[in-house]
């Protein structure tokens, strides 16, 4: 452990032009394979990028002044509270009934101004950690348990405003076989 010494950043590599005008050949390329071999599909577009899974959790501590004992109460955080209410808002509002009767294979696309620096180095801001509560949020909106998402590719792409656009592919498991 490095304790009281200060670490030196490593210099990290300016994100290419292509990528910050929203043009990733790779996303293009996984949602043309999933597009010619998938059942179905639907897009979800939330107006804001999930939280992150590193606060999911809030903890509060309070006394019993009758048995002058601390507890801790953990409870989700306000703030996978409200992405769980506006994904489910999503799909009331859109009157989304989709029931895959297969593996799943996810898009995600997560748009924000916020993945990079002015000179365009990337900020330290992790993709990961915002799937699991995005899942989790569309499972409680939907029938559509996490289990059944096979295979997910979650793309940072550069956006003037945060958006969260979330295809849902449903596949035939016969195109792991071809």
């Amino acid at each position: 452990m490095n304790r009281g010494k200060r670490v030196k950043k490593k210099k990290l590599p300016k994100f290419p032009i292509e990528i910050v005008h929203g043009q990733n050949p790779l996303l293009r390329l996984v949602k043309d394979y999933y597009d010619k071999n998938s059942k179905s599909k639907i897009v979800i577009e939330i107006r804001e990028l999930p939280p992150s899974a590193n606060a999911i959790y809030e903890k509060s501590i309070y006394k019993n002044h009758k048995t002058n004992k601390h507890s801790i109460n953990v409870n989700l955080s306000s703030d996978v509270e409200a992405y769980r209410i506006a994904v489910r808002n999503f799909f009331r509002k859109n009157s989304i009934s989709f029931k895959p009767q297969s593996i799943l294979g996810v898009v995600v696309e997560l748009y924000t101004p916020k993945w990079l620096n002015k000179d365009l180095t990337p900020k330290e801001k992790d993709a990961d950690n915002m799937i699991k509560p995005l899942f989790d949020a569309i499972e409680k909106a939907s029938d559509i348990p996490d289990e059944t998402i096979f295979n997910h590719h979650p793309f940072k792409m550069y956006g003037e405003k945060e958006v969260c656009l979330v295809t849902l592919y449903e596949i035939d498991s016969k195109i792991f076989t071809s």
